[in-house]
């Protein structure tokens, strides 16, 4: 009975599920480690359905996608780093843990058509 009542009680988070099949993310701030953000032109398309995260320098694979209320996150990878993007109505965050180093960067900036 407990197992049911949990199981019911998860069905409306399912049934409000807003998130675009795809959607795409203009990043116009990156910050490289420590050093000081500078200016960036950093877009790519999100592909929830095909599990991707589209970029002109290659494709990321979506591991897991995690829907609260008013905020997206998605976790990707490929062979050489991880990566977080963070999704809400007033702007978005994208971040890569690159194992080589290791090294992160951050990008700031906005996903349209996202909900």
């Amino acid at each position: 009975m407990m197992k049911l009542l949990i199981a019911l009680a998860a069905l409306p988070i399912l049934a409000t599920s807003a998130m675009a099949n795809t959607f795409s993310c203009n990043f116009n701030m990156e910050c490289y480690e420590t050093e000081t953000c500078a200016g960036a032109d950093f877009t790519f398309e999100v592909d929830t359905e095909g599990q991707e995260i589209r970029t002109d320098a290659g494709d990321f694979n979506v591991v897991a996608i995690r829907e609260l209320r008013d905020v997206i996150n998605i976790f990707a990878n490929d062979s050489k780093s991880t990566y977080l993007l963070t999704v809400t109505e007033d702007g978005a965050r994208f971040t890569a843990q690159i194992e080589d180093g290791p090294q992160v960067v951050t990008y700031h900036g906005t996903c349209e058509g996202a909900f």
